[in-house]
């Protein structure tokens, strides 16, 4: 399973543009708890976003309607304001994920700051079949607050590395209390003048009072960037199409 819409990097549609087509872009990145694939399939961000909305509207995220969707399963869709350090929960459908189609409506929240780095990712793990997780992010932009946060709980990873294990769900246990049992988080975004006016380390130190605060912060980037990787090692963006906005 894959989506179509908005753009997800690794997508080999020639609308979307991205630098390194993936063509096994349905697949899984992890299978039995053993990642053989990085959150979000794809660490290079499109150069552009590759499709805009307004804080408050409902992105129609278009998935393959070939894709083979198990059984259902629970799917999750989550913002990230550091480059894909912090993704926060803005949508989780559990057990039903694409029986009711391959179009799922994902509001995103009034209070969504407005930058055009965003990282929206899509999460689902399949209700029958091996145990697998998946996972593609794309990049777009959002029109909102110059100051604001997201609420919501941490992205889950179940099936992945050291997240929780998820069986299929045929054998009673679908998982589900992982996703219940999460407190909410919130996530302060400073905006772009404080962070030019006082240095980060100022505005993380600002930012941090709150307990179970999460602080998003650029310097979250260079820190989970640090290293070589493959595709991930161009120091730029790299110039892609975009995808018009719906």
């Amino acid at each position: 399973m894959k989506p179509i819409y908005p753009c997800p990097r690794g997508s080999a549609l020639p609308k979307c543009g991205y630098p390194y087509p993936d063509y096994s872009l349905s697949s899984p990145i992890s299978k039995d708890g053993i990642p053989h694939a990085p959150l979000c399939h794809h660490k290079l961000p499109y150069a552009s976003p590759v499709a805009e909305f307004l804080a408050g509207e409902t992105i129609n995220m278009e998935f393959d309607p070939e894709g083979a969707p198990h059984g259902g399963g629970h799917c999750e869709f989550s913002l990230s304001y550091d480059g894909g350090s912090t993704f926060i929960s803005i949508l989780t459908i559990l057990r039903t994920c694409f029986q009711d189609g391959f179009v799922v409506d994902v509001p995103i929240p009034q209070t969504a700051p407005a930058s055009n780095q965003v990282v929206l990712a899509w999460t689902w793990v399949n209700a029958v079949g091996n145990r697998e997780f998946y996972m593609t992010c794309s990049d777009i932009a959002i029109m909102g607050a110059p100051r604001g946060m997201l609420t919501g709980p941490v992205m889950l990873t179940p099936n992945y590395g050291d997240g929780p294990a998820i069986p299929e769900f045929s054998t009673g246990d679908d998982g589900s209390g992982y996703y219940k049992e999460r407190k909410d988080t919130v996530v302060y975004i400073p905006p772009e003048t404080d962070v030019a006016e006082k240095g980060m380390d100022e505005v993380k130190v600002n930012n941090s009072t709150d307990p179970g605060r999460v602080n998003s912060s650029r310097s979250a980037v260079n820190d989970a960037s640090a290293g070589p990787q493959s595709e991930e090692m161009a120091s730029t963006r790299l110039s892609a199409g975009t995808a018009p906005r719906r």
